[in-house]
């Protein structure tokens, strides 16, 4: 069992573009970052229309591809997380947990002091 101070949130998007949502995403981490926070973070709920997200190993697939899935009418996005590409789409629940990892006690230090993107 962890010792912790707070819980989570959750916020309920319901059907919300991907660029509309990581703004959400963006300002529920600034508030999880300041003293005053009474939780240990946020989970976000959503659904998102037809997207595409490239993480920084897919630049080259990026390049190659997103063309032909503009043309199906899918939104195509290069983001700031690892990996190569996720798809979300209508009909799937997506998760963001947004959490302070030093209130969950779950990072060192060294860990919990890098910054994990843009």
């Amino acid at each position: 069992m962890i010792g912790v101070r707070g819980v989570a949130a959750v916020v309920k998007l319901n059907k919300v573009g991907y660029q509309s949502a990581l703004g959400q995403q963006k300002a529920l981490l600034a508030a999880t970052r300041t003293v005053k926070y009474p939780k240990v973070g946020t989970v976000v709920l959503c659904e998102h229309d037809p997207v595409y997200t490239f993480g920084r190993r897919g630049e080259e697939l990026f390049q190659n591809s997103r063309g032909p899935l503009c043309d199906t009418g899918a939104e195509v996005f290069k983001v700031g997380r690892g990996g190569l590409v996720t798809f979300h789409g209508p009909g799937q629940l997506v998760c963001y947990p947004i959490l302070n990892l030093r209130l969950l006690k779950v990072c060192s230090i060294d860990c919990s002091t890098k910054r994990m993107g843009p």
